[in-house]
């Protein structure tokens, strides 16, 4: 797989995170600083702490469909971040729906 095909399979798993993140917090603005938040801040301090927890988290499996492989830790195959990263937007959109069920649609 290419970059830019890993680039492509990573931007619809992650864009259905985001809008499930949107759905669950009902404010687009806060969604969108929660998700730059948890990419920017988060995961790197995560990473810093233990790299074996961050290749299970969204930004982890996405470096394994970019090609991103650094010299000094491990990253999963592309098939398995893409595994990891659409389980992550399997649960998101699940957690999303159960939220507007629950709330929204009466």
């Amino acid at each position: 797989m290419t970059p830019s095909a890993g680039s492509t399979a990573a931007a619809a798993p992650c864009g259905l995170l985001g809008a499930a993140v949107g759905v669950i917090l009902r404010n687009p603005a806060l969604a969108a600083c929660a998700i730059v938040l948890w990419s920017y801040a988060a995961e790197p301090f995560i990473s810093a702490l233990s790299h074996r927890a961050y290749i299970y988290l969204p930004g982890g499996a996405r470096e394994s469909l970019v090609h991103h492989h650094p010299a000094h830790h491990y990253i999963p195959p592309p098939l398995t971040g893409g595994l990891i990263v659409a389980g992550w937007a399997a649960a998101a959109a699940l957690a999303a729906a159960l939220a507007f069920s629950r709330r929204d649609a009466a």
